[in-house]
């Protein structure tokens, strides 16, 4: 998930993006821990080039480029917010019907969805810093 691990904290040797930091009993992240980190973390998510592109295109394609990207990247989160929530909810009530097994052999669908969500989330987050980090025009270097 993240590059470093002093920004990934590893709980039973797992991460917050690892199926069995999820089997082992460890909470579910705040959505604000999540975008926090993947802050912190200076990874780019999978769009870095694409929004490299974006960026060195001529104004107004530049503009129009950037905000097309930020709108299918808040798309996407949202959606990944959602999913969150109900996997959130699932991976609750498998633990109040099954409990939390003190030397599990393996994993169940619940901790997998979990950890794949906060990997979307966190993908998605950094996506949005990388756009945030750029000018919101380009610099007119005759101007």
């Amino acid at each position: 998930m993240s590059k470093s691990n002093e920004n990934t904290k590893i709980i039973g040797r797992y991460h917050e993006g690892h199926t069995w930091y999820y089997v082992l009993g460890n909470p579910v992240l705040p959505l604000k821990r999540i975008r926090d980190e993947a802050v912190a973390s200076g990874d780019h998510g999978y769009l870095k080039e694409e929004i490299e592109n974006a960026a060195l295109k001529q104004e107004p394609q530049r503009s129009e480029a950037l905000r097309s990207i930020r709108q299918r990247v808040l798309r996407e989160l949202n959606e990944d917010i959602s999913q969150y929530r109900r996997c959130a909810f699932e991976l609750h009530r498998y633990r109040d019907l099954m409990g939390i097994d003190p030397s599990p052999s393996e994993a169940n669908i619940v901790h997998t969805n979990m950890a794949l969500k906060v990997s979307h989330i966190f993908n998605d987050f950094a996506r949005l810093a990388l756009l945030d980090s750029l000018p919101e025009q380009q610099l007119d270097l005759f101007g």
